[in-house]
């Protein structure tokens, strides 16, 4: 069985990547539409959440739209600062989105999610696990064929265009680094603030459950 292929850089691909980016911060960028008690879920994919604001990557451009794609309530790159006013979230939800950031951008991002939260609101931040994922490798625990052996650190670190891996250390080094207090590993589905806890069953095995207080 070859290995996917689809998720692998290429000329093009970063290219079309960074003219839908320079393109929507020149004309589609704007500020998200917020009331008095929004949640952010950034990187909501194809699923929304009632009383968040769905952020999610550029679509709907003439000619290389997906037209199936679930259209977010805003529409961003994560590389660059938000554009938001101060203490504005309630809280805010992001799920296996880090890992395909670099950790520079990680860390500004963060920044920016400190600025626009309000004092005392919660982030619960979801990704793989690379302590789980390391651990099981060494003793051999493998759920299927596609990660049988290395590829599963493969999978961690090389597929689905990710650009970092993260252990509760480091996503807490970095946090604290951007004024995060109360910094804690939390369980699936349990945390501090029940309208975080949007978790996907399909992502429970070997993913990292962080949460923060923003100081």
């Amino acid at each position: 069985k070859k290995w996917e292929q689809k998720y692998k850089d290429n000329l093009a691909g970063v290219f079309i990547f960074e003219l839908k980016s320079l393109i929507g911060r020149l004309i589609k960028s704007q500020e998200p539409n917020i009331d008095c008690s929004s949640y952010l879920n950034l990187g909501c994919g194809q699923t929304k959440y009632e009383g968040f604001v769905n952020a999610d990557f550029f679509c709907n451009f003439r000619f290389w739209s997906n037209r199936t794609a679930v259209k977010p309530d805003w529409e961003l790159d994560f590389r660059y600062p938000l554009k938001c006013d101060n203490n504005v979230w309630e809280g805010v939800y992001t799920e296996h989105v880090l890992e395909h950031l670099y950790r520079d951008d990680v860390v500004k991002l963060l920044v920016e999610l400190h600025r626009t939260m309000k004092v005392g609101s919660t982030i619960r931040i979801v990704v793989p696990d690379a302590q789980a994922a390391c651990q099981d490798y060494v003793a051999g625990k493998f759920v299927s064929e596609d990660e049988q052996g290395v590829k599963l650190i493969w999978q961690l670190t090389q597929n689905w265009s990710h650009k970092s891996v993260w252990d509760f250390d480091l996503l807490s080094e970095a946090l604290a680094d951007c004024g995060f207090k109360k910094i804690q590993r939390v369980s699936f589905l349990e945390g501090r603030q029940n309208a975080l806890l949007k978790d996907s069953p399909h992502r429970r095995h070997r993913s990292l459950y962080v949460e923060a207080i923003r100081g």
